[in-house]
């Protein structure tokens, strides 16, 4: 997009507010995607010890 229609874009009130707003989505959903990566690496990381300890039993 030109210069000058961004700046146009800008201007108006109710582009800028829709765009604060899809910028605001996007960072919650990057938030989101980090803390689902966090959350499976840690299952992961109990599933593992889990298993460790399981392994570990002898009958």
């Amino acid at each position: 997009m030109p210069y000058d229609q961004m700046k146009q874009f800008l201007q108006d009130e109710t582009a800028a507010v829709t765009l604060e707003y899809l910028v605001l989505a996007a960072m919650i959903a990057l938030l989101w995607i980090a803390a689902g990566k966090q959350y499976i690496a840690e299952i992961s990381d109990a599933f593992d010890q889990i298993a460790g300890e399981i392994s570990d039993i002898r009958l």
